[in-house]
């Protein structure tokens, strides 16, 4: 036989908890600031997850703005990044140090070179991207199709300071076929 017993606690000192604490669907409406303190040498808030749901969202009057997947996935902006990290619509990210604005980029697999790109895309490209970055190699390209193809290429500086226009190897200062 089950028993089931419902209480509110009220308690207004300080309240310490030792051991497992086992609890099951509990709201905690808060009218202020709630702080979590550790002054020892192990992790100051460990959550650990074992359902397939969302680890963790952050929300704003009831929107997300930040959700942890389920695999660990991050998402802001959005609740379902499907990436290991994503930024939802309208989402700008950027790191600041002093006055200079950087956005930084890597992309590394072992030996192999990958492209690290910058796509950009509105209606008025339709399925069609302006990519720019280093596609698959040392040469920055501008390229523009649905994929970032040495067959879309548009323009081309090699590591010697080329530029090819309509070529992916430019032969001279200036190199337009």
């Amino acid at each position: 036989m089950a028993t089931t017993k419902s209480t509110n606690l009220g308690h207004r000192t300080d309240v310490t908890l030792k051991g497992t604490t086992t609890t099951i669907e509990t709201d905690v409406v808060v009218s202020d600031t709630t702080t979590i303190n550790n002054s020892g040498d192990d992790v100051g808030l460990k959550i650990n997850s074992t359902s397939s749901g969302h680890i963790m969202q952050l929300q704003d009057n009831g929107t997300d703005v930040m959700v942890v997947e389920d695999g660990g996935n991050i998402g802001v902006g959005t609740n379902d990044s499907g990436n290991s990290f994503s930024l939802g619509t309208g989402q700008i990210l950027h790191q600041k140090k002093d006055d200079h604005v950087y956005h930084v980029m890597e992309s590394s697999h072992g030996s192999t070179a990958k492209e690290v790109a910058i796509i950009q895309q509105n209606n008025s490209t339709g399925s069609n991207s302006w990519w720019s970055g280093l596609n698959e190699s040392d040469v920055y390209a501008v390229a523009y199709g649905t994929a970032f193809t040495g067959a879309n290429t548009k323009m081309v500086i090699n590591t010697t300071g080329n530029l090819g226009i309509n070529t992916t190897s430019p032969n001279a200062p200036i190199d337009i076929e």
